[in-house]
C-alpha cells in the first residue's frame, strides 16, 4: 500500500495497492482511508505516522480502512446515497 501524496488528502488515503500483497488479497482498494492500525486510533495522525505505524507493526496486522462516500445516483427519480463502509482487513 501507499499514501497519496496530495495536500487536499486528510489522513493515509491509499493510493496505490500491489496486486501481490496482503492488501491486494484483502481488497484494499485506492481511495480508501486507514482508520486503525491494530489497536491505535489514526485519525488526526499524519500520513508519516501511520506509515511508520503499518512498518513496525507485528505480521498479521489487523488494518481498518474506510471507503469513500460513493458519489449519489438517480433511480426513477429517488436519489440514493450508500453509506461510508468500515472494512476489516488482515494484512
Amino acid at each position: 500500500m501507499a499514501p497519496s501524496k496530495e495536500a487536499a488528502q486528510s489522513g493515509y488515503v491509499i493510493e496505490k495497492v500491489a496486486e501481490d500483497k496482503p492488501a491486494a488479497q484483502a481488497g484494499v482498494e485506492p481511495g480508501w482511508t486507514v482508520k486503525r492500525v491494530a489497536s491505535t486510533d489514526c485519525q488526526g495522525l499524519a500520513s508519516a505516522a501511520v506509515q511508520a505505524l503499518l512498518k513496525d507493526a507485528a505480521l498479521p496486522v489487523e488494518v481498518q480502512f474506510e471507503k469513500p462516500e460513493e458519489e449519489p445516483w438517480i433511480a426513477e427519480g429517488i436519489t440514493c446515497v450508500s453509506e461510508l463502509n468500515t472494512v476489516y482487513a488482515e494484512c
